[in-house]
Order: structure tokens, then C-alpha cells, then sequence
């Protein structure tokens, strides 16, 4: 019965901070009405979906694992705390969001050979071009090493996910380059690149 009462504390603290917030958009809201009121008239377009905040899923969630029978959960949610459009679907994605990497996965030490092998095969005052990065990336994707189980030679780079697909687009070049120690060398290609283009 106490976790009955501290749950309905927790959710009039919710209540009251969501009334709160919706009170301090809407003064807002009033004060930007009153100045553009006199020039035109300023339609509102209603959302179709409510957007909750990070704060409110977490309590959201927290709430309905208080709780034992979900479909209770779910009921309590929509009616005392005020939340209509919860449903189970939509509370089990945020426990399961997870945030992936935008774009190609980086193979760090592909790069690093590939840099090393730029500088091994051209002077430092060397000025830099998309095509010597092009050559030294094949040459490092297509080298053979030797595997230390087994002993035999094999392309290992090309049977990596990461870089066996590799084209060495521009944007490529561009990524490599952010991604090493120096910004000298990130500002020149960047503008090789652009100027090659």
C-alpha cells in the first residue's frame, strides 16, 4: 500500500511539472501572439504526435515497471497521469532505443596503414592529391599478411566488412584526413579535393 501512495505522489509531481511547462509555453505563446497580432494573423498548426522529452519517457518507463500487470499500467498511465497516447508498443521501443553510429564503420588501423604508407612513399613536402591517397589505399587493401594461426598469407583487409567495400570516394579521403593528428594536413586536402572536383 506505501508504494501505492509514493507512486500517486510521483505522479502528481509529474502532473505538476507538466502543467507547469505547458503553463510557461503558453505565456510564451501569448506574448508572441500579442506582438505579430496587429500585422497578420498567425495560424496554429496542431502536432498529430506529442514529442516527450527524455525526462518524461525515463519517468514514463519508470512508472510502468513500478507497476505488476502492465494492462493496469497502461490504464493508470492514460487516466491518472494524463498521458493518452501511451501504449505498451510505444514504451517498450524506448527501452529498447538504441542509438547507432551514423554512416560506414571506421576501421582505425585500416586508416593508420594507409596514412603511414602516404608517408613512406612521398616526401613530407610532398603536396597532397586524392589520387596518391587512392593509390595508397589499394595498396594497403590489396597487401598480403601472413596469419598467425595458421601461417598462410591471406588478404586480410579484403576480408574485413569494414574495408572490403571501400570505393576511396572524395568523401572518403575527406574523412580520412579529419580523422588524423594533423589539421594542417585536414585544411590542404580538403582543399585539394575541392579544387580536384
Amino acid at each position: 500500500m506505501n508504494d501505492y501512495f509514493q507512486l500517486q505522489h510521483d505522479f502528481v509531481e509529474v502532473i505538476q511539472k507538466e502543467y507547469a511547462r505547458e503553463e510557461a509555453a503558453d505565456r510564451n505563446g501569448d506574448n508572441n501572439d500579442n506582438e505579430n497580432n496587429h500585422s497578420c494573423q498567425v495560424t496554429k498548426s496542431k502536432d498529430k504526435r506529442r514529442k516527450y522529452s527524455v525526462e518524461e519517457q525515463l519517468e514514463i518507463i519508470r512508472i510502468y515497471d513500478s507497476i505488476s500487470k502492465k494492462t493496469k499500467a497502461i490504464k493508470f498511465l492514460q487516466v491518472v497521469c494524463g498521458y493518452n497516447e501511451i501504449y505498451e508498443r510505444k514504451i517498450k521501443r524506448w527501452k529498447t532505443c538504441t542509438k547507432k553510429p551514423m554512416g560506414r564503420p571506421i576501421s582505425q588501423e585500416f586508416e593508420s596503414e594507409v596514412l603511414d604508407e602516404y608517408k613512406r612513399h612521398f616526401p613530407p613536402h610532398t603536396e597532397l592529391s586524392r589520387h596518391s591517397l587512392r593509390v595508397c589505399g589499394h595498396r594497403v587493401l590489396n597487401r598480403e599478411y601472413v596469419n598467425a594461426d595458421s601461417g598462410v598469407m591471406e588478404k586480410k583487409w579484403l576480408k574485413d566488412p569494414r574495408t572490403r567495400s571501400l570505393q576511396f570516394t572524395d568523401r572518403w579521403i575527406i574523412g580520412i584526413l579529419k580523422r588524423s593528428e594533423s589539421p594542417a594536413s585536414v585544411a590542404t586536402g580538403i582543399a585539394v579535393v575541392e579544387g580536384m572536383a
